[in-house]
C-alpha cells in the first residue's frame, strides 16, 4: 500500500525519548484529571452529604467484582469490612449536629484516600489508575472539607 513504509512506521517499537519530567506528568494521568475534577471543590468547598459516602466502598466492590478481584475469602471480607465502617460513618453523620457531621465526613474521606493508597499500593482490587485517580479526588474533598471548617471556626 504505501511506497515507503519505512519512513512512516518503526518496526523496532524504539520509542522517541522525552523530557523526564513529561514522562513523570504524562504517568500521573490519573492525577492531573483528579485535579481537574475537583478544581470546583477549592472554589466552592462544601461538605458533601453522608450518604455519598456509601459511594466510596461501593466502587471498590463494583470493580473487585468485575475484575474477579474478590474470590479470596480475605479479600471479600475485607472489602465488606470497609462497607461495613462507612455504613457507621454514614450513620453517625447523619445523626450529629452539623459541625460534626462535617468532621466526620471529612475523617471518613481522608481515610479513603488513604484506603486508596493502600490498594493503589498493593495494584489489588481496583486499576491502579482508579485508586490514583480516587485518592486524589478523596483528599481535596476532605481538605476542602477541613478548610472551610477552619475558615468558619
Amino acid at each position: 500500500m504505501l511506497a515507503r513504509r519505512d519512513e512512516y512506521a518503526r518496526h523496532d517499537g524504539s520509542v522517541e525519548a522525552v523530557h523526564p519530567l513529561i514522562a513523570v506528568l504524562g504517568q500521573r494521568w490519573p492525577t492531573w484529571i483528579a485535579l481537574a475534577v475537583s478544581l470546583d471543590n477549592w472554589q466552592d468547598p462544601s461538605v458533601p452529604a453522608p450518604w455519598t459516602l456509601l459511594l466510596l466502598p461501593a466502587a471498590y466492590l463494583l470493580f473487585g467484582g468485575i475484575r474477579s478481584q474478590l474470590r479470596d475469602f480475605r479479600m471479600l471480607a475485607l472489602q465488606l469490612a470497609g462497607l461495613a465502617l462507612y455504613v457507621m460513618l454514614a450513620v453517625i453523620a447523619s445523626n450529629a449536629g452539623p459541625t460534626a457531621a462535617a468532621w466526620v465526613v471529612a475523617a471518613a474521606w481522608g481515610s479513603h484516600a488513604l484506603w486508596d493508597l493502600a490498594h493503589f499500593r498493593a495494584d489489588a482490587v481496583v486499576p491502579r489508575w482508579w485508586s490514583e485517580w480516587c485518592g486524589v479526588v478523596d483528599a481535596v474533598i476532605a481538605v476542602t472539607i477541613v478548610l472551610l471548617l477552619a475558615s468558619s471556626g
